[in-house]
Formats: C-alpha cells, structure tokens, sequence
C-alpha cells in the first residue's frame, strides 16, 4: 500500500473521524505500512492535508481523497474525485499541428481579421458545425494551448461549447460539471473547429486570399433553420 491507501484503510477501521496519531497508530497496529523516516507522523500528516477536500496548500494533489473536519481531525471523502472537476473550464483548447500555416496567415497583419487565435477557432468552429464536419486533432503542440479564460471574452462562451457538445452527443451527461464531461465538449469543440479550418483552407487553394472571399465562404454557412435540431426532451 502507499501512505494514502494505508489511511483510506485505517479510517476504515477505526469507522470514524480520526486524527493523525490515531489514523498512524491504527496503521502500525495493522501493519498497513512501514514508514522508512524520523518523522512518520509528520509525513503521514502532509500527504493527508494534501489530499483534502478543503485543503489550501498550493502543493495539493489534484486527487481527493479526504476531507478535515477540524484541526488534525480528517475522515475519508465519500467520493474519490479531482479537484479539476469541481472547476469545469480548466482544461485547455488545442489546435492541430498541421493548421498552424493557415492560422498564422489568418491572424497576420496583412490579413487583418482575426486579431486573435481564439476567435479564428470560434469562427471556424462555428464553420465545422455548420456543414456537419468534426475532425481528429492528429498532433497538438501542448505548449499552444489557449486557456478557456482566454475564449471568456465572447460572449457566446461558453454556450457554444455546450451548445455543439449537447447537439453532437443527444445526452445529459455533457452538461455535467465532471472531468469527463469536460473531455467531450473540448474535444466535440476542437474537431469542429479543426475541420472548420481544413475548410478555410481548401476554401483559399481556390480563391484569392482576401477578405472578400472570406466573408463568401461565411455566407455559404447554414441558416439556423437549416441546421440539425438537438433534441431537448433529454
């Protein structure tokens, strides 16, 4: 067992809230874990703050698996989660490796029209969903991601992001304030928008690349009537 395991599972013995000596002495008692330091209880009381519920250490886990009551007094969570599902948008949007020469001539100067990427990727987000197509993001520069913060200053953010996921998905479920949920509206987000800019660019092997021809290629997305209806009785 690590030190974690062995106080879920001395909590469990001892069935109550419990404070560090208790929880250590019922894990010697059990022989749960041998701790190889000078320091046992101090080790033992870290790595259960670190795991809180409520902890305010900046070296917290991400993993929840405890909550403390009181000073030096913790039980066990009644439900392991991760602190990135209680605050949905903290994920980051990525764009595909292969578009970065299309993004970059979109967003240049000479261009002129979107003065930043993320409204180059809600625009052809937006372009993606229109004409039906979602595409796989096959490589992503990590380094490149754009905080969700960031796409706040729209304001359709982030209704466009749930609005595309619960259209794509027919399902509650993406509506949820989980890790997972968050998962599929990024994802639903990012392949639209992939695709949207795979349009942009065959749009532009055949036309001038100019603003004029831009605004074409907007005009030939679907009127909302057009568009598939989600399903609200969900």
């Amino acid at each position: 067992m690590t030190i974690k395991e062995a106080a879920q599972k001395a909590l469990e013995i001892l069935g109550k809230p419990s404070t560090t000596d208790q929880i250590f002495e019922t894990i010697l008692t059990n022989k749960l874990y041998e701790f190889n330091t000078d320091v046992p209880q101090h080790v033992l009381r870290t790595t259960l703050k670190r795991h809180s519920e409520n902890s305010t250490r900046t070296d917290s886990f991400d993993e929840i698996l405890f909550v403390e009551l009181e000073e030096d007094q913790f039980e066990k969570a009644s439900k392991p989660e991760s602190r990135r599902m209680r605050n949905p948008g903290s994920k980051r949007i990525h764009r595909a490796k292969d578009k970065e020469a299309i993004i970059a001539d979109l967003t240049s100067t000479e261009f002129g029209v979107f003065k930043e990427i993320w409204r180059l990727l809600i625009f052809a987000a937006s372009l993606g969903f229109s004409n039906g197509q979602r595409e796989p993001l096959e490589a992503v520069d990590q380094g490149k991601g754009i905080d969700q913060a960031t796409f706040g200053n729209s304001p359709t953010w982030p209704g466009l992001l749930y609005l595309f996921a619960i259209n794509e998905t027919q399902s509650e479920e993406v509506m949820r304030a989980t890790e997972e949920a968050e998962d599929v509206r990024i994802r639903v987000f990012e392949e639209y928008a992939n695709a949207g800019l795979s349009i942009i660019r065959d749009h532009f092997t055949k036309k001038d690349f100019d603003i004029t021809n831009l605004i074409e290629l907007a005009g030939q997305m679907k009127q909302p009537d057009e568009l598939p209806k989600p399903n609200l009785s969900i």
